[in-house]
């Protein structure tokens, strides 16, 4: 007799709505006119009223000689699109800066998400922080789960540390890491986070940094590599959102970081750029990317 085989009938999710686009200073404002408040209007292919609206730093330039200050705010929505800040405050000369979003319908059971600031949960003097995230809804297996940074504020007199990344992925939640090091004082620090089932073929998360292809100690303005999407079935180039989740700049030049983006997609990969300009020591950067279908 033949042995049987359970088979297991695939997973189905629902057909992926998200939108992505980017908003930069430059697009109203020449660099050399700082500003503090940098209002915008981002547009969306679909109502924003039914989606959640992701906000992400992509870019900066601040002047040396002041804290780095940089929020992102939502503001308000419309139909088909919403009102932002890239806000800075305290001493801060913000040259230009750029942010990254990504709209998630509101009521996909898959796609989660949430935000996380250290000002909720610990004094700055304490700068580093880990948090449990709980899901709304558990998964039956570990999803996977990519962060990124949409609010910083690091002293003037140290240079600007800060990472965020997630840990210890199970079903239920995961463990949310918000971190700097050395003599860095971070007052402040925010975080997004976004979590799918890691077996879906239409989309693909993870990140990268410099540090994939240089060390620390040797600063670099332009970065890049190649990097696959191992496990998706894109049937032509995706859409791809990206937002920095790790920044290591000194503080005796401005610091600078070029918006991050990718070049030569295609269906199976792409390659990514995490570049500054000038005389900026770039020491490490790192960035998070959401690759879904058109």
């Amino acid at each position: 007799m033949r042995p049987t085989t359970n088979i297991y009938p695939a997973r189905t999710y629902h057909k992926l709505s998200l939108d992505t686009g980017s908003f930069n200073t430059a697009s109203f404002r020449p660099w050399h006119n700082p500003a503090q408040d940098n209002f915008g209007i981002i547009h969306f292919r679909a109502p924003s009223t039914s989606y959640d609206i992701l906000l992400g730093i992509n870019a900066l330039d601040m002047a040396d000689s002041t804290d780095l200050s940089l929020k992102c705010s939502l503001l308000s929505f419309a139909d088909n699109s919403a009102r932002l800040n890239l806000q800075s405050w305290g001493n801060t000369i913000q040259y230009s800066s750029g942010c990254s979003w990504l709209s998630v319908p509101a009521d996909d059971p898959d796609f989660q998400s949430g935000r996380y600031y250290t000002i909720d949960h610990q004094q700055w003097s304490k700068p580093q922080v880990s948090t449990r995230i709980v899901f709304k809804r558990s998964y039956p297996s570990p999803p996977k789960v990519v962060v990124w940074l949409d609010t910083i504020h690091t002293d003037a007199n140290t240079n600007c540390r800060a990472h965020v990344y997630p840990s210890d992925v199970a079903t239920d939640g995961f463990t949310l890491h918000l971190d700097t090091w050395h003599d860095t004082k971070l007052h402040l620090a925010g975080a997004t986070w976004v979590a799918h089932s890691s077996d879906r073929t239409d989309i693909h998360s993870g990140s990268f940094c410099t540090e994939d292809v240089k060390t620390t100690a040797h600063p670099q303005l332009e970065n890049s590599a190649r990097i696959a999407f191992n496990g998706a079935n894109f049937s032509s180039s995706p859409r791809i959102f990206m937002a920095l989740n790790k920044l290591d700049i000194g503080r005796q030049r401005n610091l600078r970081v070029s918006p991050v983006h990718a070049s030569d997609v295609t269906n199976t990969g792409m390659t990514w750029h995490l570049n500054s300009w000038a005389e900026t020591e770039l020491f490490s950067a790192g960035a998070s990317f959401v690759a879904y279908e058109k």
